[in-house]
């Protein structure tokens, strides 16, 4: 009887270290699993941030285009002011000009 029992002792141990190596087997697939998910997490945050990156870059890129055209419009006009501005000098220095000429020729 001590052969059966010995056989039933072994079939026990089988058994046990089975269900124990399919725990362990279980766990470790969970952790691919959780593992597999939280990359998944991270690879869906990292798009959402490049996607936004991209957007303020082109939103960026967008206000110095806007800017930089603003700063050439203000100078255009400064330009222009300006001469405007030599253009009245010279009519006012040409008018004094005929004048001191006509009081000097009267």
């Amino acid at each position: 009887g001590s052969f059966s029992s010995l056989l039933g002792d072994t079939r026990n141990e089988v058994l046990q270290e089975r269900s124990q190596n399919s725990i362990k087997y279980d766990g470790r697939v969970a952790r691919m699993l959780d593992a597999k998910e939280r990359a998944e997490e991270e690879r869906r945050a990292t798009t959402l941030l490049l996607s936004d990156l991209k957007f303020a870059k082109v939103a960026s890129e967008k206000e110095l285009e806007a800017e930089k055209r603003r700063v050439q419009e203000i100078r255009d006009q400064e330009k222009k002011d300006l001469a405007a501005a030599l253009r009245a000098h010279a009519e006012l220095n040409d008018a004094a000009l005929a004048a001191s000429f006509a009081a000097h020729e009267a």
